[in-house]
């Protein structure tokens, strides 16, 4: 009875404490730019705002903060966490939580490393990249065209647009750097679930040929019928497609042939067990299936397969399964025959797995 009492008493002190530091919080607001508000008309839950500090990449920010006050308050603090996103070495840029070692030895805690060795290492790309953080998510006015190119590009190779900014923000806007993590994490992700046991009758397909030699044609004919085009854009940069053949589901990823997007083949070609490729300096080193497209055989001077697999000597591939097709994407004309080919070999892998 004496310990119920106790909590009780220590429960009404901790209100009455909250409630005298609410009052004097809103006689000040005008002059601080916090505000402070009850969610629900509960004290032990309040919804925080506050603005970002003047001369700090963080300036012309509304930042909302998740406050919880614990029933021990006040002899505990509060916790607060930042509802909106944001780039800083003491605070979480995936869930928000402070992390500070500023009050003795109350709430020790270490700094997120990557955002504090960008802080120390290179402050100016930090200030910039906080900045940028502070546009996008705090409402702040600033723009930086460099930032936006570089997204679109990661963008443009299947990355959604949280993820892209994320691993370019981490890499200091490298995008090399950038792809190569976010094909990591891919590669994570699918030894995980080959270690739980999860196999599942999918596949990654890498489309690589030169410009214009018919990679979204291909592709589009393979679409539901429901979703094909009937104008056909030559790929910039990366484009994402799903279809099925034989209960066998494809992703495939259609990488642009222009000139300045083919040093990023080699970061989607490691990583896949599958390719539908033209020409690919690394094709000697995969023990993959390989499916080769002799595409626009309509035209007056086309090569016929044989004579394309004697030009590129596909005779000499003697440690991989190989197969090619003369096609004509417009009208799918030996589209399914070499798709055919394809999704039994790779039944042919999974089983053996």
């Amino acid at each position: 009875m004496r310990c119920y009492y106790y909590s009780l008493i220590r429960k009404f002190l901790s209100l009455d404490a909250l409630n005298l530091e609410l009052f004097k919080l809103n006689e000040e607001v005008s002059n601080s730019g916090v505000q402070l508000s009850l969610v629900n008309d509960d004290l032990t839950n309040l919804s925080g705002t506050i603005l970002g500090p003047p001369d700090t990449p963080y300036e012309g920010g509304t930042y909302k903060l998740e406050i919880k006050i614990p029933e021990s308050y006040p002899f505990m603090p509060p916790k607060v966490r930042f509802v909106t996103k944001i780039w800083h070495p003491n605070i979480s840029s995936v869930t928000g939580a402070i992390c500070l070692d500023i009050l003795k030895d109350q709430w020790a805690a270490a700094m997120t490393l990557l955002v504090a060795k960008q802080y120390s290492d290179t402050p100016e790309t930090f200030r910039k990249t906080a900045r940028h953080w502070a546009s996008v998510f705090a409402g702040a006015k600033d723009s930086n065209s460099e930032f936006d190119s570089l997204l679109r590009q990661l963008q443009e190779m299947g990355v959604d647009e949280t993820k892209a900014r994320v691993a370019l923000s981490s890499c200091s806007w490298d995008l090399h750097k950038a792809t190569e993590q976010t094909c990591n994490v891919m590669k994570f992700l699918e030894r995980l679930t080959n270690f739980l046991g999860i196999k599942k009758k999918e596949c990654n397909v890498l489309i690589v040929g030169l410009d214009n030699s018919g990679k979204s044609t291909v592709l589009n004919h393979f679409k539901p019928e429901e979703f094909r085009e009937n104008n056909i854009v030559p790929t910039v940069g990366f484009n994402v497609e799903k279809f099925k053949n034989q209960n066998v589901g494809f992703t495939a990823f259609d990488m642009s042939g222009q000139g300045r997007y083919r040093n990023l083949w080699e970061h989607y070609y490691k990583d896949y067990e599958l390719d539908m490729l033209l020409q690919h300096p690394d094709i000697q080193s995969r023990k993959i299936p390989i499916l080769f497209f002799a595409n626009k055989m309509d035209m007056k001077e086309s090569l016929s397969s044989v004579k394309v697999s004697q030009t590129l000597g596909l005779e000499r591939i003697l440690d991989k399964p190989w197969h090619i097709c003369a096609s004509n994407a417009i009208t799918g004309e030996g589209l399914n025959e070499g798709v055919e080919w394809l999704t039994g070999q790779i039944k042919d892998q999974m089983n053996r797995k």
